[in-house]
């Protein structure tokens, strides 16, 4: 079993951020192997907020960051170990710039592109393997009906949206980490879902996640942002400079140069506006 604590500055599995907040922890063999798997390996080289993070230092998160977090809040709530392994993975199928591609393919508003391409994606990666090793199946890890704690409709409460909610509102100092901390620690389950047992945390989650719904997920500019890239990305794709496979398994580095390798200049002119000297 993979051990990782505080003073473990060298352990790749976790972040400062997720340190910090959780502290010590231990893995179970599948969940060790499935992170050193490719397909959760290439989420470091996928930003959680898309094009954001060439404008935003502070908008620099990776999809990688995020699903071992969302594994360690379940992991922290005593959630059964196939739920972990669901969380762990509930990214993993992830294109590059995260959600440009539902902009891409005129999805943006429901926002699963991704879950559509799972089977698609992941099914053709080791991960099925790893988890028959280990008595589960790829069919049953994205059956999100089966995770009551991973995953529910906005606006309830649920480990993905927690820690996303979390992470970013950090990031971008909409909340602080002793914050983060009294709001985590004020959380219970109760029968199969998260709840608030104090209602000043309670509070303070809801008008911090609005906040954050206008600064961080849907401001102006990130969402100018990600169309143009998405534009970029179609752009490549009718010029064969990309194809649909490249988004889902290469990451946004590998992505990027090849969109640029065209010299194209439609191509440059939607990446030259994703810029903090851009002016909406």
């Amino acid at each position: 079993m993979r051990l990782a604590s505080l003073n473990d500055s060298k352990d790749s599995y976790v972040d400062s951020y997720n340190l910090s907040v959780y502290g010590g922890y231990s893995l179970e063999p599948v969940l060790a192997e499935l992170i050193e798997s490719p397909v959760i390996q290439r989420l470091k080289n996928i930003q959680q907020h898309g094009p954001d993070s060439w404008v935003w230092k502070h908008a620099n998160i990776t999809r990688f960051d995020h699903s071992v977090g969302v594994m360690l809040i379940l992991k922290k709530f005593g959630a059964p170990l196939r739920e972990q392994v669901a969380g762990l993975l509930h990214d993993s199928s992830h294109g590059a710039f995260s959600h440009a591609i539902d902009f891409v393919y005129g999805n943006q508003l429901a926002a699963d592109f991704a879950d559509k391409m799972v089977v698609e994606v992941i099914g053709k990666s080791e991960v099925p393997t790893i988890l028959k090793n280990y008595g589960f199946t790829l069919t049953e890890m994205f059956a999100m009906d089966r995770y009551p704690l991973l995953e529910r409709s906005a606006p309830d409460l649920c480990a993905d949206r927690i820690d996303y909610f979390f992470r970013d509102s950090h990031r971008y100092k909409i909340i602080n980490l002793d914050e983060i901390r009294f709001m985590l620690n004020s959380l219970e389950v109760v029968s199969d879902e998260f709840v608030f047992a104090n209602p000043d945390a309670a509070f303070m989650f809801g008008n911090k996640y609005i906040e954050a719904a206008g600064r961080v997920f849907g401001s102006k500019e990130s969402i100018f942002f990600h169309t143009m890239i998405a534009d970029a990305i179609k752009i490549g794709l009718e010029a064969k400079l990309l194809t649909r496979d490249d988004l889902f398994r290469l990451n946004d580095l590998e992505v990027r140069e090849k969109l640029m390798s065209g010299k194209h200049p439609e191509i440059k002119q939607r990446l030259s506006l994703i810029s903090n000297k851009t002016k909406l």
